[in-house]
């Protein structure tokens, strides 16, 4: 087996250090639900002895959450990523995407349908905390009323923040760092990648991570036409989508090369790591 990206699965030796680590695993304990149980499929499919229309296939490899916490503790190195994707590519062209994952992921990607959806979730969010239980509505509604603002309300007594990035609090004093301490070398740039989620329901999180790096005299740069990073098309088999984001992205920071680009997001940050 040596085709890309299959042949990253060649390493393993089935040792099972990855099981502990397998949160559906640690679920099921079926040993198909486990990484080097799904390796085998993944390596049973490149041999064309599965088809990816298999049913048994279909199922555990549905069932992964593609968090890639088995990588780290592998002691081969196995690059299970990027074959589970290509896994998932495979048998979306052999069984329709689900509808719910297909419309998902096309507002995701279209901020003319994104944003007006962002804006609804918003205006509901205050509300959804009531609803929150373990129907999947109530799971649902419990993950709105995560992504609140909470314990960013100014204690008592306490100053407004002092110019558009706030103050900083130093050993009881308070000083501004809306503008950085001069030096000779121009301040170094920082693109912030905002994402389609992040940009939506954590602007609170964009918005501290500005503060942050301003306070350390970095200089935020501004990039238009980015957007989703293509993950969750990636995870769900829409190679295609995933690729045209991608090449989105790529030429939207492509316009600021001088700035590194910051991710405030693990997922975000997985992806955009996988760009060619």
């Amino acid at each position: 087996m040596t085709a890309q990206p299959f042949a990253g699965l060649d390493p393993c030796v089935h040792c099972g250090f990855c099981l502990q680590s397998c949160p559906t695993f640690l679920v099921t304990g079926d040993e198909s639900d486990s990484p080097r149980g799904r390796i085998v499929l993944m390596r049973s499919l490149a041999r064309g002895e599965l088809d990816a229309a298999d049913q048994g296939l279909v199922v555990h490899l549905d069932r992964c959450l593609g968090c890639r916490g088995c990588e780290p503790v592998c002691p081969s190195g196995v690059s299970y990523g990027p074959a589970l994707e290509e896994a998932r590519r495979l048998i979306a062209t052999r069984r329709p995407v689900p509808f719910s994952a297909r419309l998902t992921a096309s507002v995701l990607a279209e901020p003319a349908l994104r944003e007006p959806l962002m804006a609804v979730a918003r205006a509901v969010r205050p509300l959804a905390a009531r609803v929150a239980g373990g129907s999947r509505i109530g799971f649902l509604a419990g993950m709105l009323a995560a992504t609140r603002a909470e314990g960013l309300e100014r204690p008592q007594g306490e100053p407004r923040p002092e110019g558009p990035q706030g103050p900083q609090k130093t050993g009881g004093a308070l000083r501004s760092f809306a503008t950085p301490p001069a030096a000779a070398a121009p301040a170094p740039a920082a693109a912030l990648f905002r994402g389609c989620i992040m940009d939506g329901l954590f602007g609170h999180v964009h918005q501290a991570t500005e503060r942050t790096l301003r306070a350390n005299g970095y200089r935020v740069v501004d990039v238009p036409n980015q957007g989703c990073c293509g993950a969750l098309h990636a995870h769900a088999g829409l190679h295609d989508q995933a690729v045209a984001l991608a090449r989105a992205n790529v030429a939207a920071f492509g316009q600021a090369p001088e700035a590194a680009i910051v991710v405030n997001s693990a997922g975000c940050g997985a992806m955009l790591k996988e760009y060619p």
